[in-house]
């Protein structure tokens, strides 16, 4: 009986032993997959940050950029400076207000200058001082030409001997033939007043009108 006994508790034991040994890889099986899924998410959260940092990088990188490129116009102007006695900036605001208040005048003159002339319309006293202020902001716009910087090749040049140069290569001349004032010519030439030249310039027309 002890030894019937006996093998019964040695193979009910072993049966238990057996039992316990396959029931044991399911577990592991089901911690590998677990552990697999908390490293793989470890590592997606690693590459998510990694990315972030990659932006944030090169968003750095863009704003240094940016900085030193306006310390380097500051610096740049700054050192010219001395160069730049009674000399304009090219991209000023008081040049730009300028630059388009001319191009307002010289619509202007491209639309009713010609009408005028076609329809032999009288100038009113406000035309006719009109007419005298934008022949003076004309031949004035040539002299800030001649103290206003350019840039070259991205370059600012704020020295007045380069951009006298430059203006006297081409613009120069066009600027002066288009904004040199032929009657004022032609009214100190025949000894008269502007006035009085438009009023003979109205006589005459009308004259040659009539039958």
């Amino acid at each position: 009986m002890a030894g019937a006994a006996r093998n019964l508790r040695d193979k009910y034991g072993n049966v238990k032993n057996a039992s316990g040994f396959s029931k044991q890889p399911g577990h592991i099986k089901s911690q590998n997959a677990t552990n697999k899924h908390a490293a793989g998410a470890t590592s997606s959260n690693e590459d998510e940050k990694e990315s972030d940092g990659a932006e944030e990088d090169h968003k750095s990188d863009f704003e240094e950029e940016q900085d030193l490129a306006l310390l380097h116009t500051m610096d740049q102007r700054n050192s010219l400076k001395h160069n730049s006695i009674f000399l304009l900036y090219p991209d000023a605001a008081t040049r730009a207000v300028w630059d388009i208040s001319l191009f307002v005048l010289i619509i202007y003159q491209g639309f009713f200058l010609p009408m005028r002339i076609s329809f032999e319309l009288p100038a009113t006293e406000f035309l006719f001082h009109l007419d005298i202020v934008i022949d003076v902001m004309f031949i004035f716009d040539i002299i800030l030409n001649f103290n206003t910087g350019f840039y070259q090749k991205g370059q600012l040049v704020m020295k007045r001997a380069a951009i006298v140069r430059d203006y006297l290569t081409l613009w120069f001349w066009i600027d002066l033939i288009s904004s040199t004032p032929y009657t004022w010519i032609l009214a100190v030439s025949q000894g008269i007043g502007l006035r009085e030249l438009e009023a003979d310039d109205n006589l005459s027309g009308a004259l040659a009108n009539t039958p």
